[in-house]
C-alpha cells in the first residue's frame, strides 16, 4: 500500500511537470517537437477505435480482448514464481527453460532442429520483435517487402529506420463454383513478389496466418522456388 501511494503521488507530480514542460517545448520549437523520423506518423487508428468504443459501447472486433478468465494453470505458475522469489534478471534473449521449450515446439513444425541458444529470441510482444528486426537489418534506403493488407506497425517499423516499405497485395478471387468464400480465396502472386526483390531488399515480412485476412501461406512459401532465394 505504501508503494502504491508513493507511485500515485509521483505520477501526479510527474504528469503536471511533464505537461508544462511539453507545452513550453512545443511553444519554443514549433507545433511538432518530435524527431524528424517520427513526423510521418499521424493519428493512430486504434485511438479512433477506442474513442468510438467509449462513446457507443459496441462489440469491439478491432483488438483482441479475451472474454474468458485466465486459465488456472497460468495463474498458479505466476503465483508459484512469486512465492519462490523468482525475481532476478533473466537471460536477455529469453530464459533458458523458455527458449528450450520454444525450440522443442517449433523444430518439428519447421522440420529442422532449432538451436534454442542461438536461434530463439524472446521479446516483450510482437511490436518489439519487429522493431528489433528493422533496427538490426535496415539501413537508410533499404527496402522491406510487406504482404498487403498488413498490421499497421510493419510500415511504421520500417519507416522509423528510414527504410522503404514495398507492398505486394493478397488479391481476392471470388469463388466461381457457388461455394462459400474463405481466407484461401486471397491469393499471393509469387511472380509479382519475386519482381519486387532486388539488391536493396533486406526483409520480407511474412505473417501467417495473415492479419487481418487469416490467410495461411507458409506451406505455399515452403514449396515456392523463392524459398531458396
Amino acid at each position: 500500500m505504501m508503494y502504491c501511494s508513493m507511485f500515485r503521488r509521483f505520477r501526479g507530480i510527474f504528469s503536471e511537470n511533464f505537461s508544462a514542460y511539453s507545452c513550453r517545448t512545443m511553444a519554443s520549437q514549433g507545433a511538432d517537437p518530435r524527431a524528424d523520423r517520427l513526423k510521418f506518423i499521424g493519428r493512430n487508428v486504434w485511438i479512433d477505435i477506442r474513442e468510438l468504443e467509449a462513446k457507443h459501447n459496441p462489440v469491439n472486433l478491432g483488438i483482441g480482448k479475451p472474454d474468458w478468465p485466465t486459465p488456472q494453470f497460468i495463474k498458479d505458475s505466476f503465483i508459484g514464481a512469486i512465492n519462490d522469489d523468482f525475481n532476478q534478471y533473466t537471460r536477455s534473449e529469453g530464459h533458458p527453460d523458455l527458449v528450450k521449450a520454444l525450440s522443442e515446439t517449433f523444430s518439428p513444425l519447421l522440420n529442422r532442429e532449432i538451436n534454442p541458444l542461438t536461434e530463439v529470441l524472446v521479446t516483450c510482444g510482437a511490436a518489439q520483435s519487429l522493431y528489433n528486426a528493422c533496427g538490426a537489418f535496415i539501413n537508410p534506403g533499404d527496402e522491406a517487402i510487406l504482404i498487403e493488407p498488413y498490421f499497421d506497425f510493419y510500415y511504421a517499423g520500417i519507416k522509423l529506420f528510414d527504410g522503404v516499405p514495398v507492398g505486394v497485395p493478397l488479391r481476392y478471387h471470388r469463388p466461381t463454383d457457388g461455394s462459400q468464400p474463405t481466407s484461401a480465396n486471397f491469393k499471393l502472386d509469387f511472380e509479382e513478389l519475386e519482381s519486387k526483390i532486388n539488391e536493396k531488399t533486406r526483409l520480407l515480412f511474412l505473417n501467417t496466418p495473415n492479419n487481418p485476412t487469416v490467410r495461411l501461406y507458409i506451406d505455399i512459401m515452403m514449396k515456392s522456388p523463392l524459398r531458396k532465394k
